[in-house]
């Protein structure tokens, strides 16, 4: 059975994949990265999960990535511990930070200072909205523009402001730091708004070969000003959104999408698009046609991979929320027609550009069936990944955590060994197995790259050897 989407898929855990079966059969529906969210549970919750997806990954013979999705700064309602409060269209209600005066309390600091009159307030995802009339003393009096029930800690997002949030907060530090030491391959930083806040958390990763690749998410409009400089510091980016569609005016959400795909691919940054895919699946064991769409055009657009969030980790039909939406991903990329040129790639040294172009102009001269190389680190297959040829490309490499950080990559299938062979001959040989469960046949022409590892030093250099997959 071939083996051929290229479009990886991140699959959020929790209470639908509790079961060790129901976990094997998300990650053999075609889960290459599984999430677990910070915002739920405790250390003691998360370490568990760890320990589970190992013993999956295990089982599976094959890379499964684990992305540590860090909570980052939360805006929430506090003050209400009496209970719910209903919110009247047309009423004033006083927001603040203290009790004295306020009706309701939100958890950051300094709220006050980046409010002003004719801003909004969205309460619980925007179903209770607010509109700032004054800012005075200890409060801001808001009016009730949409009437609803709100409760002690719901989020509340400030769509025409710019509060002082801490990113990453302590709790987040602490929390990297620990999961860093479990052997997460990816951690994402919630809210982030300015590049020098990765590099905060760069701060807490240990020095050589451990340290996780750090997602980007982008939520907030401010982000989204600074998304050239981000993405560059950023070693993947996530397009986040739930937040982003309530920070943001719903109709432009599309096309930031559209634009932080086009500046992860210019920059040479994997990209993760997130949040509400295939929602219905929660209930349904289908997806609407509109979510179908929105898969398929996010893979179109340029995605590394696509995320089910509430699909997985709480819904009724987790697995099958992950083998449908592989099937989409299949047949968008079998109707994508290739790309022309190979995408420039400004986030690298022009010599590995070069050698890149070279590698993609030959298996497009051939007609390659498939691209296997040797790459210790994976940087030679993430820069291949970018190539969208809608063909595979086998990456041998003898280091798990390098595996586990190229399962986000697109059309990459990482193939790991105890050891990497040392002459090209030998590497077709070796995968030769693993080649023909992913192409689904023999007969396959393979352009075989060597030395590929090697483009982490001054001296970049790659062989080439047209190769047939014999039977």
């Amino acid at each position: 059975m071939s083996t051929l989407r290229g479009t990886s898929i991140i699959a959020t855990i929790g209470p639908a994949v509790e079961d060790d079966a129901k976990l094997d059969r998300l990650i053999a529906a075609g889960a290459s990265v599984l999430r677990i969210n910070g915002s739920h549970g405790d250390r003691a919750s998360h370490g568990a999960w760890f320990d589970r997806i190992r013993a999956a990954e295990t089982r599976a013979g094959r890379a499964v990535g684990i992305l540590f999705d860090l909570p980052g700064p939360k805006l929430r309602l506090t003050g209400l511990d009496d209970g719910p409060r209903e919110l009247v269209e047309g009423d004033t209600v006083a927001l603040g930070e203290q009790a004295d005066g306020a009706d309701l309390q939100v958890t950051i600091p300094d709220l006050l200072l980046s409010l002003s009159p004719g801003h909004r307030v969205l309460i619980d995802d925007g179903a209770v909205r607010l509109l700032v009339e004054a800012v005075d003393g200890d409060y801001a009096t808001c009016r009730v523009m949409t009437a609803g029930t709100v409760s002690q800690g719901k989020g509340v997002n400030l769509p025409d402001s710019n509060p002082p949030l801490q990113v990453p907060t302590d709790k987040d530090l602490d929390m990297a730091a620990w999961a860093i030491s479990r052997g997460a391959d990816f951690l994402a930083l919630s809210f982030v708004g300015h590049a020098e806040e990765l590099r905060t958390l760069r701060s807490v990763f240990p020095e050589g070969e451990g340290q996780p690749l750090l997602i980007a998410k982008i939520e907030r409009p401010v982000a989204v000003d600074n998304l050239d400089a981000i993405v560059e510091e950023a070693d993947a980016v996530m397009v986040a959104r739930g937040d982003l569609g309530v920070e943001m005016e719903i109709a432009t959400v599309p096309m930031v999408q559209r634009r932080i795909l086009e500046s992860t691919r210019r920059l040479g940054r994997p990209c993760i698009v997130a949040t509400q895919m295939l929602q219905s699946m929660i209930d349904a064991p289908s997806p609407t046609r509109a979510e179908a769409g929105d898969v398929s055009t996010a893979i179109r657009d340029g995605a590394d991979a696509v995320m089910l969030s509430g699909e997985t980790s709480i819904g009724a039909w987790p697995d099958l929320a992950v083998s449908t939406m592989a099937r989409i991903a299949e047949v968008t990329e079998a109707n994508a027609p290739p790309e022309e040129d190979f995408p420039p790639d400004e986030g690298i040294d022009s010599a590995i550009a070069a050698l890149c172009e070279a590698t993609w102009s030959t298996m497009a001269r051939i007609d390659a069936d498939a691209l296997l190389c040797r790459s210790r680190h994976g940087i030679w297959g993430m820069r291949m990944s970018r190539a969208r040829l809608g063909m595979p490309i086998l990456v041998v490499t003898d280091r798990p955590a390098a595996a586990r950080r190229m399962a986000l990559l697109r059309n990459v299938t990482p193939v790991m060994v105890e050891q990497l062979p040392e002459h090209p001959q030998r590497l077709l040989g070796l995968t030769a197995d693993r080649v023909r469960q992913v192409l689904g046949r023999d007969g396959a022409s393979i352009l075989v790259t060597f030395r590929a590892s090697d483009l982490d030093t001054d001296e970049p250099t790659v062989h080439l050897s047209v190769r047939r997959l014999e039977a």
